[in-house]
């Protein structure tokens, strides 16, 4: 048996129930191409691999666990790679699932969200607090619950205690389901990642200290913005050509 290896952030999961529970939010269809993120020593895998499928792909970037998972399981491709590196291109209306490593998952989710048009479902446990501020419903929103927002109906769907895992972690997990919206705006991806990370740096300061912006939200901050508002932000700044950010607070 492979021990977990504190430099890849492994916990691997031991409950078949709650592995099982997680699977079936996946919601796993005959047409299917399936993208497991992390598939560890097996725990998701196992119910993945007995459903009717077109395709099942895990991706696993450690070689040791790399070779087991090709011995066991000889119809699925299997990639070795940082997920986070990840190419979706080739695929279409992908769904993904994964247990996403604490130390890593930022890096993978953007990795993702950056190549929706080629997803239709994603399921993911992360630890709970980072789930908690990505739901739709958020009440601590950062840039990342924008980002993922604007893309896909973000949800929780239920929490998985450390005790479920080896070894132990001391934080409680969380399923999220990422379900895509059927139409989202056709941003630019990499300037429209950069506007919402600088609005939400010192998200407490009013917008019209860090923006060119119309009156209406000039008093806000960015904490206090639904998506539709970041979003109609956005539109009317590249509308407008304008410089989005001021080098000095607006009087």
């Amino acid at each position: 048996m492979l021990k977990p290896k504190k430099s890849f952030g492994q916990n691997f999961l031991k409950s078949k129930n709650i592995a099982n529970a997680i699977v079936e939010f996946l919601d796993v269809k005959e047409h299917d191409v399936i993208i497991e993120i992390g598939p560890g020593l097996g725990a998701l895998t196992e119910f993945l691999y007995q459903k009717p499928k077109k395709e099942l792909i895990l991706v696993e970037l450690d070689k040791d666990i790399y070779r087991l998972l090709e011995e066991k399981y000889k119809d699925a491709k299997i990639i070795n790679i940082d997920a986070s590196r990840l190419d979706l291109a080739t695929y279409e209306k992908a769904k993904i699932i994964g247990n996403l490593p604490y130390n890593m998952y930022a890096n993978i989710l953007i990795n993702m969200i950056n190549q929706e048009e080629h997803i239709s479902k994603m399921v993911f446990m992360l630890q709970k607090e980072v789930g908690e501020r990505l739901i739709s419903n958020s009440k601590d929103k950062s840039w990342l619950w924008a980002y993922a927002n604007t893309y896909f109906e973000v949800s929780y769907a239920f929490s998985v205690p450390g005790r479920f895992f080896n070894p132990v972690p001391k934080v409680t997990s969380s399923v999220i389901v990422f379900n895509k919206k059927e139409k989202t705006p056709s941003f630019p991806k990499k300037d429209y990642m950069e506007f919402l990370k600088k609005l939400f740096s010192n998200k407490r300061k009013m917008l019209k200290q860090k923006l060119n912006i119309e009156d209406r939200y000039a008093l806000k901050r960015a904490e206090e913005l639904s998506l539709e508002d970041i979003e109609n932000i956005y539109n009317t700044l590249s509308c407008l050509n304008k410089n989005a950010f001021t080098s000095t607070p607006a009087l």
